[in-house]
């Protein structure tokens, strides 16, 4: 039996892969298909995708490599067994295999030999005994380390119903062809018996289970499997955890935050005085610098916040707990450093202490930074004590009362405000501990059985059960000591929207993943003109010293310290824009998410192979912005001729000395809705600009586009938001739904090219295609 493994093929998968399998299986690697050749309108013409697919390019390219040997299974007419290279085998898998295959006594399509780790397997139980779910799950640290089919007892094949993250399957001619029936490449769906809904996804196991549910596949499960696919390491590593990782619980923490403190050139923390509570306050921060962890949580379904800068509310956290401790130390901890305005401004007022980011404890990987921060907490407190506050905070009062030599104190969270219900679970946003504390050293212990799949059991949870079994060593406070306003809907209306007085309330938690659409909008600049309980606790605490710090910090910064804000119309509007770093950035030129070419990158795929399928040979990219994404692209396609446009001056000055070595670039300054732009092209790309734009300036744009025979649209839309052309005015927001230039008031025919994800974003990229020379005949007649 010949095991064909999809593999990339580079040395190093395939180094794990033969040193975690026998080399006397007759293995053969066959190729993945490679996303960087995946050309979509390719696939689209010649019906192997479907256009409206939502899918990656990554998730287009798995399937595909399986098609091609779906399409050889055919071919040869044999069955044909196919792994992924993240697979363990056992050394007698064609003996074992073989023997189940013989035992089937009906004809069978597909038989599926194992799992991912903490997959789940919906099978049919002999004996009329209906569905069972199967799922096979393991703790992160103690995985196996071999297929559970060499465990011994045997396996059997059981009929399945539905499956996720398949490991391995042996397809025969007759299921090859149904499944070569199913092209072109499209969302599948089935329904899940256990969520009891429809899923929907492009995956070999959405695909196997909507044909399995629709009568068109005969399939089997080994069980136990014979095959093991992703095992956790396999899946820490994907989603980024470090090889060589680093454990917190494997070091001496105090020894290590001391020398963080000294390398960062901070005073020591001293030993803290029996009976008395240190007079430090901690924060921590978890996000380096435009670095996204969209992708990183795995287990979860809770999503990480992504790129956010170090913003105006993290600033009041920090100098609303100094002007209410002005006795108190404070320290950032950190696992890298930030910039931008705020935290510049905040250097004043905090140490900040780089310490390495925690990728274990006790050996269970920590991949999510929010878990991450929950780690450095608990060791800052336990070797020195103090206050620990999220950076989501405003302190309303001192918390020195509060305080215990003995005691950690912690309160619990509200679960509902109307009905007022508490949560069963201490928030651990706020923590006030001595050092030493048994009640911290007990929850430390817990970690020994952490698990990231779980997104609060460790933090909040368990600190409340261990509250319950070691009541003598925590004060636990009520939720409006910390947590009222709450998270639910009439908390966040009462922080952001009335002004409403909580006198128990020592500090308020800002709920930042779920108000940050409000948060970003609040800075020194306008928080004086609100009148919110948030923004007037703002108002309460900031001084014109406070000010004065900001705005000196905000002077600093290049490009447009030496600006007097200059320009007129639109190009004052986006200067602006740049100018107060509305789209993050931290005082750098800095277009959004939108413009991190980790998260465009099938966008690049499908321009590049655009570009030359069609032999384009100059090419306009107006409306470039801060190019990270232009740059990219022009560096893949180095025969062709760039031409980067963008109406803020200072954006194409910044432009011209960052890409200085990219020879087939040049920039430009053109106001696309005032100006015609002078130059002829082969192409023109207007990327993520007129989403941006009023119905009135994109016509006029439309309009001194005219001249050219070829233009690419591409915009961002929410697929759940039906309104299309919603009038909005020019600036920095996104308008809701959708852009159809076909529609009124454009009225402009325009071809739909693609539709592509984002990563970490809920929306869709559509690129539309404009040939306005194919209609010029039309117009004049």
């Amino acid at each position: 039996m010949v095991l064909y493994v999809i593999s990339k093929a580079d040395d190093a998968s395939l180094r794990k892969f033969r040193k975690r399998n026998n080399p006397d299986n007759n293995f053969e690697i066959v190729p993945s298909f490679d996303t960087a050749a995946l050309d979509r309108n390719y696939m689209v013409e010649n019906g192997l995708l479907d256009l409206e697919t939502r899918a990656t390019d990554e998730q287009v390219a798995d399937i595909f490599s399986h098609v091609v040997q779906w399409s050889q299974c055919v071919a040869d007419g044999l069955p044909r067994t196919i792994l992924g290279d993240k697979s363990s085998i056992p050394d007698d898998f064609e003996i074992q295999a073989s023997h189940l295959t013989k035992a089937l006594t009906e004809p069978w399509d597909l038989i599926v030999w194992g799992a991912d780790y903490n997959s789940l397997m919906i099978v049919q139980m002999p004996n009329q005994l209906g569905d069972c779910i199967l799922k096979y799950d393991d703790h992160p640290s103690i995985g196996p380390a071999a297929p559970i089919g060499s465990q011994g007892g045997g396996s059997l094949l059981l009929r399945l119903s539905a499956i996720e993250g398949m490991s391995g399957y042996t397809i025969s001619p007759r299921g090859a062809s149904t499944l070569m029936g199913t092209l072109p490449i499209r969302e599948y769906a089935y329904r899940h018996k256990l969520a009891g809904r429809e899923i929907k996804g492009v995956s070999l196991s959405i695909l196997f289970s909507s044909l399995i549910e629709h009568g068109m596949l005969s399939a089997h499960l080994s069980f136990p499997p014979l095959i093991v696919g992703r095992l956790p390491e396999d899946v820490f590593t994907s989603v980024g955890a470090v090889g060589d990782s680093f454990d917190y619980a494997q070091v001496d923490i105090k020894r290590l935050l001391d020398d963080c403190l000294s390398k960062a050139g901070c005073n020591p923390v001293g030993d803290a005085e029996p009976g008395v509570f240190p007079k430090l306050i901690h924060f921590v921060e978890t996000t380096p610098e435009k670095q996204a962890y969209d992708e990183v949580n795995y287990f979860s379904e809770k999503k990480p916040p992504g790129v956010r800068p170090f913003g105006f509310s993290h600033y009041m956290a920090i100098l609303s707990a100094a002007k209410c401790h002005p006795e108190f130390r404070i320290i950032v901890w950190c696992v890298a450093e930030r910039d931008g305005v705020y935290w510049r401004a905040i250097k004043e007022i905090a140490d900040i202490v780089v310490v390495p980011a925690p990728q274990r404890v006790f050996a269970n990987p920590v991949m999510h930074p929010a878990h991450q921060s929950d780690i450095i907490r608990m060791s800052v407190l336990r070797a020195y004590g103090g206050i620990y506050l999220d950076l989501d905070t405003i302190t309303l009062k001192s918390l020195l009362p509060l305080c215990s030599a003995t005691h950690t104190v912690m309160a619990r969270e509200l679960a509902s405000t109307r009905p007022r219900v508490e949560a069963e679970s201490l928030g651990n946003s706020i923590i006030l501990s001595p050092p030493g504390a048994s009640f911290m050293d007990a929850w430390w212990d817990s970690y020994k059985h952490f698990d990231s799949r779980y997104w609060a059991h460790s933090s909040t949870k368990m600190p409340y059960l261990i509250s319950l079994s070691h009541p003598a060593s925590v004060v636990v406070l009520p939720p409006e000591a910390f947590f009222v306003p709450s998270w639910d809907q009439i908390g966040l209306s009462s922080l952001f929207e009335q002004a409403v007085t909580f006198p128990e309330a020592y500090v308020f938690h800002l709920w930042e993943s779920m108000s940050w659409p409000v948060l970003k909008e609040i800075d020194e600049l306008n928080v004086s003109s609100r009148v919110d309980t948030y923004s007037l606790a703002c108002q309460a605490t900031l001084s014109s010293a406070d000010l004065d710090r900001i705005s000196k910090s905000r002077e600093s910064f290049a490009p447009f310290r030496a600006q007097s804000g200059g320009g007129s119309g639109l190009s004052r509007v986006f200067s602006e824009i740049y100018r107060n770093n509305d789209w993050g950035g931290s005082g750098n030129i800095y277009s959004g998410v939108g413009s991190d070419p980790h998260r465009c990158l099938d966008y690049i795929n499908f321009i590049c192979h655009y570009i030359g399928r069609l032999g384009h040979r100059v090419v306009l990219d107006i409306g470039c912005g801060d190019f990270r994404v232009g740059a990219e692209i022009a560096r893949r396609c180095p025969e062709t001729t760039f031409l980067a446009m963008d109406l803020v001056a200072e954006v194409i000055a910044a432009n011209r000395q960052v890409y200085a070595s990219i020879p087939n670039v040049r920039f430009e300054v053109l106001n696309l809705v005032d100006q015609v732009p002078a130059y002829e092209s082969d192409l023109v790309i207007v990327k993520d600009v007129l989403q941006h734009l009023s119905n009135q300036s994109i016509q006029r744009a439309i309009r001194n586009l005219s001249r050219h025979k070829e233009i690419i649209f591409v915009n961002y839309m929410l697929t759940e938001y039906p309104i299309v052309n919603e009038d909005k005015e020019d600036g920095k927001h996104i308008r809701g739904g959708r852009l159809d230039f076909r529609a009124a008031p454009f009225n402009i025919d325009t071809t739909m090219l693609a539709k592509l994800l984002i990563k970490g974003s809920p929306g869709i990229t559509e690129v539309v295609r404009y040939r306005p020379w194919d209609h010029a005949d039309e117009s004049k007649a």
